[in-house]
């Protein structure tokens, strides 16, 4: 299985095993009238073994478990089938171009095993209204990886969101449900009061597209931080870069990444936007990136990649400072539809006061089936 081969069949996601169905590679498709119909999905097997403390489920790992802790327990194992996903997807026809509407779910919720909404949106003429990937985000510089959380400070937000975008050519703005996090902090927000109150919704803009052998996207996000009980507000904005390059059998992918006021866009950073001090907020600062490479061998691709997040203000805001993770694995399709991988993981994570809190390791396995 050639690199390309698996680009096409990863294709829009977080994880190369996670994005199978994003892009459609395979689907059902029929005829109603002057609607095209396409179901399409696929079935995920993972098998996860931790050789340290227990970082998550075997659909991916995760900081909130690291731990230094001597006489912590290690060696777990796990196996998981909620990555799994099924969605329909209709074209029709229409004045304007097509009408184009996505229903798509997996089996996430409710902690795995419940059925949580993906996607839900219609797009008509250029204008995108419902529920999928944020604006503020992009795949363009990531690296194939089999752990479906992925790597510390990959480009914006990896998740969506309910928005309105209007996309023209490579170009697209949006505005979406504000995600906010506010810190007690020194614990003197007035009145006691905590919590976040969302006023207005966050604007994106994003500039995406390809040169030759060279892929890139860079966006921005402004929004609005503001505490439940009206005493104070601050704005926060975010920006990040993604590019790629395609040397034929090896591809280098890498971002860059900085937000004030918006650590809640930095992925996988786990730190709030704001903190409350001497009565006032204060915005949290902080950057990440990842880099990455993806060599042909043999029938597969070997990919390897690293990420890392790292907060300014970390001890006052009351969260780790360092977040960083790594990933090599080896994918390849036996045949048309199937992909199978094997990964190996590093987890590490420095606390607030920037001091080792722990670090983990893990070895994955998964087996997906496209149809």
């Amino acid at each position: 299985m050639r690199r390309k081969q698996v680009r096409t069949i990863v294709a829009g996601g977080v994880s190369a095993l996670a994005m199978a169905a994003a892009g459609q590679a395979a689907a059902v498709d029929f005829q109603a009238g002057d609607t095209t119909v396409s179901i399409y999905g696929y079935a995920i097997g993972k098998m996860s073994y931790d050789f340290d403390e227990n970082i998550g489920d075997a659909t991916g790992g995760g900081f909130a478990g690291l731990t230094d802790a001597d006489d912590a327990p290690d060696g777990y194992t796990d196996l998981d089938a909620s990555q799994s996903r099924i969605g329909f997807q209709t074209a029709t026809d229409v004045d304007g171009g097509d009408l184009v509407t996505r229903i798509e779910g997996d089996f996430r919720g409710n902690g795995g095993g419940g059925f949580r909404l993906r996607h839900a949106y219609g797009t008509w003429n250029g204008l995108l209204a419902g529920q999928t990937w944020s604006n503020y985000n992009s795949f363009v510089g990531t690296t194939p990886k089999i752990d479906f959380g992925g790597l510390a400070g990959d480009a914006g937000y990896q998740s969506r969101l309910a928005q309105f975008r209007y996309t023209i050519g490579d170009f697209s703005v949006s505005v979406e449900d504000p995600v906010s996090d506010i810190a007690a902090g020194d614990g003197s927000a007035p009145g006691g009061v905590t919590g976040e109150k969302d006023s207005l919704p966050a604007v994106t803009a994003r500039y995406e597209g390809s040169a030759g052998n060279v892929g890139y996207s860079v966006a921005g996000l402004v929004r609005q931080v503001e505490d439940a009980g009206e005493n104070d507000d601050a704005t926060g904005y975010g920006a990040f870069a993604a590019g790629s390059y395609d040397f034929g059998a090896v591809s280098l992918h890498g971002v860059i990444n900085y937000v004030d006021g918006a650590a809640s866009y930095l992925y996988r950073s786990g730190a709030p936007d704001a903190y409350w001090q001497d009565g006032d907020l204060e915005t949290v600062s902080a950057w990440g990136g990842t880099v990455g490479v993806s060599v042909d061998a043999g029938p597969g691709t070997i990919n390897l990649s690293y990420g890392r997040t790292d907060v300014d203000d970390a001890e006052e805001a009351g969260t780790d400072e360092v977040h960083e993770n790594a990933f090599l694995n080896y994918m390849w399709q036996p045949v048309k539809n199937v992909t199978y991988g094997i990964e190996y993981a590093h987890y590490s994570a420095d606390d607030m006061n920037g001091d080792s809190r722990g670090s983990a390791n893990r070895i994955s396995v998964a087996a997906q089936y496209v149809f």
